[in-house]
């Protein structure tokens, strides 16, 4: 048995998977790993890609047979150039390549030269029929002529923070230097999260809050934008997908007025906002392109990173809202082997049907796509390429099945299956808790945390599989105590402590591992108060207060000591509760609260506040009739206005999806017209629905922080709620309702929107506000009563 060790960088895991299945089919023991750890292999086969190289390995075991394999072009160490590498550039799924894999590795009497050769000439004969059938991509260009002088204003970033660079005090600049002028560039910046240190001092960039990254599905990137001498943190959209291949994704509107969901939360210097890119016709015009730029820690130069040899995958999209909804692709660092062979195919001659001699087309003369005046111009004619959008489609719907095939396996074995089956399994226990399925929930989470554990109960687990044994873990213990099962909650209690503990013993100095053993602390002190046992509560809630308040440093951010100060509060009160007021600790923490101001509740909720988010485009609405004016998704249908009676009108607007829905109400009426209760049992927008009604997961009042709202709208009584649904079939989806109620004299207004929702009930408020508030801020932030 022929025994082959494969050697892979951290990114490279998949073709690593790939091959080392492909040998153990034909009967050959494999290992991948530290090369220093399978000294009794024969055949060591190193995957070379820009990442395995700059990374480096251990010296490799003297007496071994080395076949490199290339899977990516980058610059092969010069030991390893006399071995013949084998070329894996054009995919290891392609047959030929998997052919020529096997020949080195096992040898002409397995795979004969000839049937490598012939899968090659294979291949290169079906790739130059597909070019010959596929249509010319230059036609892609009348479709980008309708935006090509609308200022771009409206930016998606994503960078897959698999590729990121593995080196220390490494950080990233994604620069466009619009024209001559330096003052007109404009750079991104992202670097890895690392709490209090992320940033070189001397950038003089405030701390960001811990809790933009504080979840398993936000990528630890910490992202800024440079423009003029200001400074903005950008905030991160986190992947709620089932596959969780969005992770690292950035929405960003340069407009002159903020910076989307990010611009309230983040914290900004300088003077004057973006207004945003130069139209594409200009950028196309003079050549302007994209830098990736890598900045190293010591002082050392920038440099500028090579995007045909690089493993970095960042890309960059454009949307336009007018005349039609378009997306560009602007900036992508890497292509796969597809899109090299679009790029390099010389484009058919002659003039396009349609295309004017000032037109864009003129920028993309060349003998290839590849070798275009302007940069930005070919992304964008390679974005809209059909049969790459196809191929793409197609490869994520059949990743999508490979995972759920896993789900259905029960035992997946790589590590990149297990967070795949993992994943799932979380997500399905969401759905379940959010439909109030909480038996089926647990099964759900218990089947992913036996996955996660591996992976989390090892030196230096990731920080997503982390989070998400915690949050699996105490989700558990909240179900069986809303099953009226404390027993069996309090026997399942120490599972969050015990991950919290091993995390801190893999890394004590990680300060989310801290917090997640203080909620561990939390939990189970809230379990000791159901048994009665308040001597032990309070000795939890001070473990909690005391890991919090270590926490707190003078470089900390304002987060940090706001956590602290919330549990001390707490506990103080939970202390007086259970008539434990007079105990060392709570005096001392009486003490230290009186030196700190006190939590101030918002003057409104976050989704009555501004309308910062113009990343989800309103359009201003007036109607006399209604007496009202607000904000409208620009996208949404007005339908006539229903008048019930002589004393009653309602303006209604609906979206492409059951949940979208915005509907203003107008009475006049001596008496109170509309009752909503804040513990409602009954859908409390009934009009949104003419079928079966949609089931509340949540509702609740939050009129207690309407003081500034009613002020503004001119009111004399306003009440607020809102809460998260689901609706009937066949759609199932999640929606977040939003109702306000006001009363002047003798009118009365009842606004409720509905929007589809990304966060079931029990999500973290920061998220919740991101996600779903900060879109109905757009229509509740411009309301008006006129």
């Amino acid at each position: 048995m022929t025994r082959v060790h494969v050697l892979h960088a951290h990114a490279d895991r998949g073709e690593a998977a790939a091959i080392a299945q492909w040998l153990e089919a034909r009967g050959c023991c494999v290992t991948k790993g530290d090369p220093l750890s399978r000294a009794d292999a024969g055949v060591f086969c190193p995957l070379l890609s820009p990442t395995s190289v700059r990374d480096g390995w251990p010296p490799l075991p003297r007496g071994v047979r080395i076949v490199p394999i290339v899977l990516r072009e980058c610059a092969v160490p010069g030991r390893l150039r006399p071995l013949n590498p084998v070329d894996a550039s054009d995919g290891v799924a392609e047959r030929h390549v998997r052919q020529a894999i096997l020949h080195a590795v096992l040898g002409p009497g397995v795979v004969p030269v000839r049937a490598v050769q012939q899968a090659r000439r294979a291949f290169e004969e079906s790739r130059a029929e597909a070019a010959r059938q596929a249509p010319d991509p230059l036609e892609n260009v009348r479709a980008i002529e309708s935006v090509a002088r609308l200022p771009v204003q409206e930016l998606e970033i994503r960078l897959d923070p698999e590729t990121f660079p593995a080196e220390s005090g490494v950080f990233l600049e994604l620069r466009l230097r619009q024209g001559t002028v330096e003052k007109e560039t404009i750079s991104f910046l992202f670097a890895p999260y690392r709490e209090g240190r992320t940033w070189p001092r001397q950038m003089g960039f405030p701390e960001a809050p811990y809790t933009s990254f504080f979840d398993e599905d936000a990528a630890r990137i910490d992202a800024r934008l440079l423009w003029r001498g200001g400074a903005w943190l950008l905030e991160q959209v986190l992947d709620r997908t089932d596959l969780g291949d969005a992770r690292g994704t950035w929405r960003i509107v340069l407009d002159g007025a903020g910076l989307g969901p990010s611009s309230r939360r983040g914290r900004e210097s300088g003077a004057g906002k973006p207004r945003g890119l130069a139209p594409l016709a200009a950028l196309a015009a003079s050549g302007i392109r994209f830098e990736l730029i890598e900045h190293r820690a010591g002082g050392r130069r920038p440099v500028l990173v090579d995007l045909k040899r690089t493993d970095i995958l960042l890309t960059v999209h454009a949307f336009f809202q007018a005349p039609e909804p378009v997306t560009l692709r602007l900036f992508q660092s890497r292509h796969d082997p597809s899109e090299r062979a679009v790029l390099a195919r010389p484009p058919a001659s002659g003039p396009r049907p349609g295309e004017s001699a000032a037109g864009l087309g003129r920028f993309l003369r060349g003998p290839s796509l590849d070798a275009t005046h302007s940069p930005i111009l070919r992304e964008a004619i390679l974005g809209l390429y059909e049969p790459l959008q196809r191929a793409a489609a197609a490869a994520r719907e059949r990743a999508r099945q490979r995972a759920h095939a896993l789900v259905r396996s029960r035992e997946p074995r790589d590590p990149r299956e297990i967070r795949a089956a993992a994943r799932l399994h979380r997500l399905a226990a969401d759905l379940a808790v959010g439909r109030g399925q909480l038996s089926r929930a647990i099964v759900q989470g218990q089947e992913a945390m036996r996955l996660l554990e591996p992976l989390v109960f090892r030196p230096r687990p990731e920080h997503a599989d982390a989070f998400a044994l915690f949050r699996l873990a105490r989700r558990v213990v909240e179900c069986f105590l809303e099953l009226d099962e404390p027993g069996v909650a309090a026997g399942l209690a120490t599972n969050p402590r015990v991950i919290a503990e091993k995390l801190l013993d893999s890394s004590g100095a990680e300060p989310d591992y801290r917090r997640l053993l203080a909620e561990a602390n939390a939990l189970e002190s809230q379990l000791a108060e159901l048994r009665g046992d308040y001597a032990a509560a309070l000795r939890l809630l001070e473990a909690q207060v005391s890991l919090l308040r270590g926490l707190c440093r003078p470089s900390s951010h304002a987060a940090c000591l706001k956590d602290w100060q919330l549990a001390c509060e707490q506990a103080v009160a939970c202390a007086g509760r259970w008539g434990l007021a007079g105990r060392p600790a709570v005096r001392r923490w009486r003490r230290e609260l009186s030196g700190c101001p006190p939590l101030s509740s918002p003057d409104s909720p976050a989704w009555c506040g501004p309308a910062s988010r113009r990343g989800w485009p309103v359009r201003l609405f007036t109607s006399p009739l209604v007496r009202c004016r607000a904000g409208v998704p620009a996208a949404w249908d007005s339908y006539p206005v229903r008048r019930p009676s002589r004393r009653e009108a309602a303006q209604v607007f609906r979206g492409a999806a059951p949940e979208e829905f915005l509907t203003v109400t107008l009475v006049e009426s001596a008496g109170r017209p509309f009752r909503i209760s804040p513990a409602e049992a009954e859908f409390p927008a009934p009009e949104m629905f003419d079928g079966p009604k949609p089931k509340l997961l949540s509702w609740g009042s939050e009129s207690d922080s309407a003081g500034s709202l009613a002020r503004r709208l001119d009111v004399e009584w306003l009440a607020l709620f809102q809460g998260v649904f689901l609706s009937p079939p066949p759609g199932s989806g999640a929606g977040r309702l939003y109702v306000l109620l006001g009363r002047r004299g003798r009118l009365w207004w009842r606004v409720a929107l509905s929007l589809p929702s990304a966060c079931l009930p029990g999500a973290p408020a920061s998220i919740v506000e991101v996600q779903d508030h900060a879109r109905a801020a757009g229509v509740f932030g411009l309301l008006e009563f006129l």
